[in-house]
């Protein structure tokens, strides 16, 4: 059975992923900074910013959401004598 952490990480890993269509209203000022940080970046346009810029928002709040999950699996480890040394080191490594 797949995890959705795997599941999610299989989905980064495709070469060329499919793309939706979005669209959102930002302020004029607001596109004209992040063009310019696009191209200090050396990113070939605004968008390519803006996407880089949600994917790691994502990935932050995936983590966060998947702690809660760590934690239950650690005290079932515990549970079923694992030391808390070998947890810990688990953990950090996760």
């Amino acid at each position: 059975m797949k995890t959705k952490s795997l599941e999610r990480i299989q989905k980064r890993m495709v070469k060329d992923p499919p793309m939706a269509l979005i669209s959102m209203r930002m302020p004029q000022h607001m596109i004209d900074e992040l063009k310019e940080i696009a191209a200090a970046k050396g990113f070939s346009g605004y968008q390519g910013l803006i996407r880089f810029y949600i994917s790691q928002g994502a990935r932050k709040d995936l983590e966060e959401l998947d702690v809660p999950k760590l934690d239950n699996i650690a005290r079932a480890l515990k549970a079923q004598g694992v030391s808390k040394k070998v947890i810990d080191q688990a953990l950090q490594s996760a």
